[in-house]
């Protein structure tokens, strides 16, 4: 797949060469249903390609409301409605600077109801990334399927997105790394119900934040919302520097000395 879940997640020289490895940093969409629901054994993940060409474009629109779509023929023609259907973004990627004496990251994420600050000691991002390199081998050659999603398009133009269908039961998949607060970064998942965000007043922030030991920046640059099927990542100033009153916090850099 020309664009493989890899893209999202690459660790700094820690995936195998034999991964199918693009573009660092890539965010990737999650789906997961609650047990004893439909679609529960069914993970949908999908590329929505690197946040910059989303900060600088109008939004990215992604039309999943058809019959025929991945979400409908996983979890239901009405998907959207549902009450026990769960989505949230992750994203990351690393490397070394300053002469390898440090270890620059960026970090994206949804957070649990746009819930404020998250106090992470500054070596847990660091410590997450075995997490962060297991559900980046995730790719269409592991899936249990894997496609191209029609009828996306990104400010006015044609978007092509690949998405995956994972195993939820598999330890690489959805439901088990954001069940289990991705490494321990979190005390529970953070992703939400479907039917929680619904409009671009409503929207579910995407916060981030990258840089060095001593400089790096927080933001939510982006947000994502669902509206009768169809999903929409959009730069959203009015959500975002609502949202940055609560100080949230969700990178820290973690310093690697060499011996």
């Amino acid at each position: 797949m020309k664009n493989s879940l890899a893209a999202l997640l690459i660790l700094a020289g820690s995936v195998a060469a034999s991964a199918a490895v693009a573009t660092p940093g890539n965010l990737v969409l999650g789906f997961r249903a609650e047990t004893g629901t439909t679609g529960e054994s069914n993970n949908v993940v999908i590329d929505l390609g690197a946040l910059s060409s989303i900060i600088t474009d109008t939004r990215n629109t992604y039309d999943l409301s058809g019959a025929s779509s991945i979400l409908s023929t996983t979890y239901g023609t009405n998907w959207f409605n549902r009450t026990d259907l769960y989505y949230g973004v992750i994203a990351n990627d690393s490397y070394e600077i300053n002469g390898g004496d440090d270890l620059y990251q960026s970090f994206a994420s949804t957070r649990l109801t746009n819930s404020a600050s998250v106090t992470l000691d500054p070596i847990s991002v660091y410590t997450a990334q075995p997490t962060f390199q297991q559900f980046a081998l995730n790719n269409s050659s592991t899936a249990l399927s894997s496609g191209t999603i029609s009828g996306a398009t990104r400010g006015g133009g044609f978007l092509t997105s690949d998405y995956l269908v994972l195993d939820s039961a598999d330890s690489a998949s959805w439901t088990t790394l954001s069940v289990g607060g991705w490494g321990g970064l979190f005390a529970e998942s953070q992703d939400n119900p479907v039917t929680s965000f619904t409009s671009s007043t409503n929207s579910l922030g995407i916060y981030t934040a990258a840089g060095g030991l001593n400089n790096f920046n927080q933001t939510i640059p982006a947000a994502v919302y669902i509206e009768s099927g169809y999903l929409v990542v959009v730069p959203e100033p009015s959500t975002y520097m609502l949202l940055a009153l609560s100080g949230v916090a969700l990178l820290y850099i973690a310093r690697r000395k060499r011996a």
